[in-house]
Order: C-alpha cells, then sequence, then structure tokens
C-alpha cells in the first residue's frame, strides 16, 4: 500500500491504483481535492456533485471552475496547480528510467532467490525446481528485465559512458551465468547439484541492482528513457547529431548537439542551442498553439528539406 498524504487527509491505495489518475471514480477525485493544503472543505463536495471524474480531472480548465462556481483565485490557484503536479506525478512513476529498470530487476531476483531457497532440499534433488511453473515464470520475468535494461544502456548516451558499458557488460555476464547454471540443473538431476551458486549468482546482481538504484546520483539515472538521436541535415551539407528529450508535457527539447559547423553554435538568429524546442521530427509537425499554425507553416514552405525544424520561439504542445 502506498499513503499519499496532505495536509489533513490521506488517500490510501495501492501503487498501481494510485498512479492510474483517469481511471479514478468520483468518489476518489473528491477524496484527493479534501486533502488538499489550504482548499476549502465544501471543494471536494463540489466535485462529486458535478460527477469529476478522474478522466475529467486530467483535462480541467480554470473555466470549469468558474463554471461548478469556485471563484476564488485563491482555491482556482491551489486546484489548478495541484493537478498540475498530480499529473505530472503520474507520469513520472509511469515512464521508464533506469532506476526503474535495476528496480525491477533487483524484484525479480527477489522472487527467483526465493523459490530456489524453498525447493533447496537436502538431498539437492531438482526434479522440484526444474518442473515448477513459477520458477519458470520467475526466471523468465528476471531475464526480460536484464534485455530491457541492456537494449536501454546500449543506446546513446549510455553507450558513449566508460562506466554504463561496463555496468552493460556486467549485467550481461550475469545473465548468461544464470543461464548457463540453469542448464546444469536440467542436465544434472538426483546428482549432487547444489543451487548454492544459482542462488549467489542471482543474490549478486539484486545486491548490484538495488545498490545502484539507492546509491547512484547521475541524473541520466533518474530521467525518462526517451533519448533519441535525430540527424539534421544543414543546407551547406553539414551533417548536425542532435540528442532530445521528449518531456512530460511532450515537448522535444534538445540535450546535446554534434556538429562542426561552428557557425550555427553559440549566438544569433540562426543558432541552434540547448534547450531548443523541436517543432518537427522527420518531417512530422509537431502541432502548436493555433495562433502560430499559419506562422509555422508559413516558414516551413521557405526551409530546405530538414528531419529536424528548431526555432526557439515556437512552443510545443504535443505530437
Amino acid at each position: 500500500m502506498q499513503s499519499l498524504h496532505y495536509n489533513n487527509g490521506s488517500i490510501k491505495l495501492t501503487r498501481e491504483r494510485a498512479t492510474m489518475v483517469s481511471r479514478w471514480e468520483s468518489h476518489e477525485v473528491a477524496r484527493w481535492i479534501a486533502g488538499l493544503a489550504g482548499i476549502q472543505s465544501d471543494i471536494s463536495e463540489i466535485f462529486l456533485k458535478h460527477c469529476i471524474n478522474g478522466a475529467a480531472l486530467e483535462i480541467l480548465l480554470r473555466e470549469d471552475l468558474i463554471h461548478m462556481g469556485i471563484i476564488k483565485l485563491d482555491q482556482q490557484l491551489i486546484l489548478m496547480q495541484s493537478i498540475d503536479l498530480l499529473l505530472t506525478l503520474t507520469n513520472r512513476l509511469n515512464s521508464e528510467t533506469l532506476a526503474l529498470l535495476f528496480m525491477r530487476i533487483h524484484c525479480t531476483a527477489i522472487t527467483c532467490s526465493n523459490l530456489l531457497k524453498r525447493y533447496d532440499e537436502a538431498i539437492n534433488d531438482n526434479r522440484h525446481v526444474m518442473n515448477s511453473p513459477e520458477f519458470y515464470i520467475s526466471i523468465s520475468n528476471l531475464s526480460n528485465a536484464i534485455v530491457e535494461t541492456c537494449h536501454w544502456l546500449g543506446r546513446l548516451p549510455f553507450i558513449e559512458n566508460v562506466e554504463y558499458i561496463d555496468l552493460r557488460r556486467k549485467i550481461i555476464k550475469a545473465l548468461v551465468q544464470i543461464r548457463v547454471l540453469i542448464r546444469n540443473l536440467r542436465l544434472v538431476d538426483q546428482i549432487n547439484m547444489p543451487k548454492s551458486k544459482l542462488i549467489l549468482e542471482i543474490n549478486e546482481l539484486r545486491t548490484t541492482a538495488i545498490s545502484l538504484v539507492r546509491q547512484n546520483k547521475d541524473s541520466l539515472f533518474s530521467s525518462d528513457c526517451y533519448l533519441t538521436r535525430v540527424n539534421l541535415r544543414r543546407p551547406i551539407k553539414d551533417d548536425v547529431n542532435i540528442e532530445y528529450t521528449t518531456m512530460p508535457d511532450f515537448t522535444h527539447i534538445i540535450s546535446s548537439i554534434e556538429t562542426e559547423a561552428i557557425s550555427y553554435l553559440g549566438s544569433g538568429f540562426s543558432a541552434i542551442n540547448i534547450g531548443d524546442e523541436i517543432i518537427e521530427i522527420n518531417n512530422q509537425v509537431v502541432v502548436c498553439h493555433l495562433f502560430q499554425k499559419k506562422k509555422i507553416f508559413k516558414n516551413l514552405k521557405n526551409l530546405n528539406s530538414s528531419s529536424v525544424t528548431y526555432p526557439k520561439f515556437w512552443r510545443c504542445i504535443h505530437v
């Protein structure tokens, strides 16, 4: 159970239910509203009266609050800021990070280890383990968690970092060793083949994973795994490699630039800078504010064919 505490109330929900805001019922939304710091006691009843569920909460606007009879500015501000914070929180909890991926390795390794210890009889008869569907499922989950993590570590910018390269090599080696030991358990049945080596290998992997989650201070380790390399071809035939990050509000922010054309870096109208927002990816125009659309299409007609267009003065909303 996970408890979300506010000023004068709390909601006790499972982690899954707490993060699935879109599936909240009206009474759950009302309970959440009642627990917000600085909110009036009757506000939750107003939400309940208008049957505001989780799906409606996600798209609630200030005009909707006024229509519901909530006209005090301070109450509107608390509600809008709290809703925005809630949606940002749920987005982060649902997004994949290296910390989350290694936490999956830790949890699946614990399951495997516990099952092995349960079947670790003194006579070392491995038939109970090899005939256990639970064990195969747990090993499959552990293998999938490791492979998925290795896929992320094999992408930019992790593949260019020596520490992450070594980390990827280490967990791949652990996966190979675990599979070899399991194969040996299949081949050797009632002979003296203790499962202690397999238990030890899984426990070492589990310890490594949880240590990384608890001790790693690198911002990449806790950042969303939505890092992509984009190739931008300039009119002068210079290839510019741009790495961008997709933010919770679905804007695309340039996080690193590699180019030999110094004139396009630094200052000036045509310069590319870290922090610029991308408005077009692979000829797919990012939808912006309505009053900017005509300006975007007008300017795009004057541009040469590019895989990414990056004017910093256009605010992206979603793809």
